[in-house]
């Protein structure tokens, strides 16, 4: 890595270059999103609301997990076979989520609770620091 984005606005970009002696006029700039996986952090959270939705509906947290990613997480793939394609399903996986990716498929879950009627309110309230 050359270097990384310091600051993006309207009409200007800033970044950092590490090593300036691989860099000369008239050289382009390959600029990526590097996204980082979901945090520990984020992850235990969920665990700890997967844990209340345990409480308040019967089910097993680790139930719920699943329940919630074929929900939010599942995609069609094609495979290819000798007479044709067929679909198949896939039902991702949290760790492979970035932190953004993440916090999006948390708050579904979330919001799906509430919209089925589960009270989330006290959650939040332990969760004080939300």
């Amino acid at each position: 890595m050359l270097g990384k984005v310091l600051k993006v606005n309207k009409n200007n970009v800033t970044i950092k270059i590490y090593d300036l002696e691989k860099i000369a006029v008239g050289n382009l700039l390959e600029c990526r999103n590097i996204s980082k996986s979901r945090t520990a952090e984020q992850n235990a959270l969920y665990w700890v609301f997967l844990t209340f939705l345990e409480q308040e509906t019967g089910n097993s947290k680790e139930l719920l997990h699943e329940f919630f990613k074929s929900l939010f997480l599942k995609r069609q793939e094609v495979i290819k076979i000798a007479d044709g394609e067929k679909f198949i399903e896939i039902i991702g996986s949290t760790t492979k989520l970035s932190k953004k990716e993440f916090t999006e498929y948390f708050n579904k879950c979330i919001n799906y609770a509430i919209d089925n009627n589960i009270d989330v309110s006290l959650f939040f309230e332990l969760r004080g620091d939300l």
